[in-house]
């Protein structure tokens, strides 16, 4: 398959926002993937109902909706982090961006002692985006927003990867968008 169909959850008004003037790449410190625009793919679940899950969580008080987009899967680099060797490949460059550090002398004081820092997680994805050139990175995750109505409400925590998401740090790789729910 040539196509990767992407989904995208979010409010209604933004929807209609990106529709006219195309997606907002994410520069939070906290996207832990990296900048850019995530998304819910085929995997782990529907990728329709966690993006409708995900907005539903996020804009409680606004009307939600899906948009579909699309990349060409042979015109972009693409780094699955459900594969074994791109695991690898991805701990290759995070032991490479700690080397760099210390060449640069720059202390590795600047993350927090915690490793589950968000900010550690995005300075990381990032260097390896960049280094690596990733256009397109893919990874099951655990989204507590994405689980059953009953995991939402008594916020139970499985930790079982419930969704399948790409980030993709290139925008000008997404050929097209579509509301597919409002």
């Amino acid at each position: 398959m040539k196509n990767l169909d992407i989904y995208h959850g979010t409010s209604k008004e933004n929807a209609q926002n990106i529709i006219s003037v195309g997606f907002k790449k994410s520069l939070n410190g906290d996207e832990y993937l990296g900048s850019g625009v995530y998304f819910f793919i085929e995997g782990v679940c529907c990728p329709i109902t966690a993006g409708k899950r995900w907005a539903g969580s996020k804009y409680k008080n606004s009307a939600i909706a899906v948009i579909k987009a699309k990349i060409n899967k042979e015109d972009c680099e693409i780094l699955d982090l459900r594969v074994d060797e791109n695991i690898k490949k991805f701990n290759a460059y995070k032991e490479y961006f700690y080397e760099k550090l210390k060449e640069e002398n720059i202390a590795l004081e600047i993350f927090p002692e915690r490793r589950s820092n968000w900010g550690d997680k995005y300075k990381i994805a990032n260097f390896i985006i960049d280094h690596a050139e990733i256009d397109v990175l893919i990874k099951n995750e655990h989204f507590p927003e994405v689980g059953c109505q009953l995991e939402q409400e008594q916020k139970i925590r499985a930790k079982v990867e419930n969704c399948t998401i790409a980030n993709v740090t290139n925008q000008s790789k997404i050929l097209y968008t579509s509301v597919l729910m409002l």
